[in-house]
């Protein structure tokens, strides 16, 4: 269902069910610093994948290990995560210290597989538009040309013009490389564990909800964020708008933009 605000402006529903806040916190030293530039004027964007990854692989893959646990009585972590004796005591947090995640590489193929589904799937666009007019369905190469479009043509649906931008399509294509590369980082796998202790320590489990035993429960909702710097446009390779469009849109200047992606393990 699409609603319209009060300006005018479409907002897009959610498929996941989750309301995405608008503002997000940054480490603003790194992001003025290291890219120079302002995040108070960045842009910020919510795509889902409509390409549901498979949980039980990305947890076959990704093993919560290092816990101790009497292996006369439980064959696995997971049998012991799952057992009355680790549900129901009060001291969970003691028993998870030590723990970390352990990578699967023979599994990681298919978790390659999945990452390379969602970048090359279609994403549902989420919240407030960027544009009065409505968006074109499509990838995130899509979204962002449209959104290009949007600031220079004050219409999304015009980026015949710019979609062969060559640092929009290298950034596009570079995405599953770096996030498979994140997921084997030991900072961002203990970020990770840390999120699941938190979930099992302080969250609160549904009733339905099966014992959670394993790093990712069903529907978990994997966030990526790209960071998107203000393109350089140039219109002069084109016969077409060099002479009639130049003057016009010569000074506009599209805002650096935050895409958060998201899909979901089902």
């Amino acid at each position: 269902m699409i609603k319209i605000n009060k300006e005018n402006y479409l907002v897009y529903q959610s498929v996941f069910e989750i309301e995405y806040d608008s503002k997000s916190s940054f480490n603003t030293n790194t992001i003025n610093n290291q890219f120079c530039r302002d995040i108070g004027k960045t842009k910020i964007f919510h795509l889902e994948s409509l390409n549901i990854c498979n949980l039980k692989e990305w947890n076959e893959c990704f093993k919560i290990t290092n816990i101790e646990y009497n292996t006369k009585i439980y064959k696995s972590t997971e049998e012991y995560l799952g057992s009355d004796e680790f549900q129901n005591s009060e001291k969970k947090e003691d028993i998870l210290r030590t723990g970390k995640i352990a990578v699967d590489y023979t599994k990681f193929g298919e978790i390659c597989c999945d990452i390379q589904k969602v970048f090359s799937s279609t994403f549902n666009y989420v919240g407030k538009s960027f544009s009065k007019s409505q968006l074109v369905v499509g990838s995130l190469q899509n979204y962002i040309f449209q959104y290009i479009s949007n600031c220079v043509f004050c219409i999304p649906n015009v980026y015949i013009a710019i979609n062969n931008l060559p640092e929009i399509n290298q950034l596009v294509e570079s995405l599953p490389k770096k996030l498979i590369s994140n997921l084997t980082n030991n900072g961002v796998l203990q970020s990770l564990y840390n999120d699941f202790v938190k979930e099992i320590c302080i969250g609160k489990t549904e009733k339905t909800e099966k014992r959670r035993c394993s790093l990712f429960r069903k529907k978990n909702v994997i966030e990526f964020s790209i960071f998107l710097k203000s393109p350089e446009l140039n219109f002069n390779s084109s016969s077409a708008l060099k002479y009639e469009l130049m003057d016009e849109i010569i000074n506009i200047e599209v805002p650096d933009s935050l895409w958060k992606v998201y899909f979901i393990l089902n």
